[in-house]
């Protein structure tokens, strides 16, 4: 889907945003508003110290915040977790899938992105890429974003919308003013877990706060990624 396809859909309701609610399988009656998924991206993305803006472009990207989601190579849930990488990061995909589950899964998801921003040295776009089709292609595209057209769309689709959302041009999510939480495209800063991501303008060039020896990245096999 184009950026611009989806900025129409976005405006017209038709994509996952203005408060709609989604029944998860296994939850009996609770459902989840948009709200709710917000404050739980909110809440994790600060936890890992990256940007909730950027987190829920990934997510709009990746499922429209539809924690049913499943796509035809067997990711599942909110933040479309294969299997293998879902264990890795602490979820169960049996008897009871937890990537269906958005107060897991999103937490999960968050630390995978963080994980990657590290191991590419706070470059958005790697890590966006490693994300969709896992970091293997990335190290062998020679630490650049691998030219497959899904991926290259991909990328570019997530840091359009980050962009709009940091400048005001898409709804803000509850509880987080447009452009408050913005940082550079190009040299996001992961700041130490826990910590609060400062407001205001952000600085040109913010310097990577995490060593890569923290990274619990751990290379996945090649059919881990939904991209052929």
């Amino acid at each position: 889907m184009s950026f611009q396809v989806f900025v129409r859909l976005f405006l017209a309701g038709l994509v996952m945003w203005s408060g709609s609610t989604v029944t998860l399988a296994g939850e009996g009656p609770r459902g989840w508003s948009q709200a709710d998924l917000e404050a739980i991206v909110v809440r994790s993305a600060l936890a890992e110290g990256l940007d909730p803006l950027l987190v829920a472009a990934l997510i709009r990207q990746e499922s429209g915040f539809n924690p049913l989601a499943l796509s035809p190579a067997g990711a599942r849930g909110i933040m479309q977790f294969m299997p293998a990488t879902a264990r890795r990061y602490g979820l169960s995909t049996a008897p009871l899938d937890e990537r269906l589950q958005p107060e897991k899964a999103i937490p999960a998801g968050c630390r995978y992105l963080k994980d990657l921003l590290v191991m590419f040295n706070g470059d958005v776009a790697l890590a966006l890429a490693g994300y969709n089709a896992g970091e293997n292609r990335v190290v062998r595209a020679g630490y650049q974003v691998p030219q497959i057209r899904e991926t290259v769309g991909y990328v570019q689709n997530i840091t359009r919308m980050y962009a709009a959302a940091r400048q005001g041009r898409l709804p803000a999510m509850t509880g987080v003013p447009p452009g408050s939480l913005g940082q550079p495209l190009t040299a996001l800063s992961v700041q130490p877990a826990g910590s609060a991501v400062p407001s205001g303008p952000a600085p040109q060039v913010l310097q990577l706060q995490m060593s890569l020896a923290k990274s619990s990245i751990v290379f996945q096999a090649d059919d881990e990624s939904e991209t052929p």
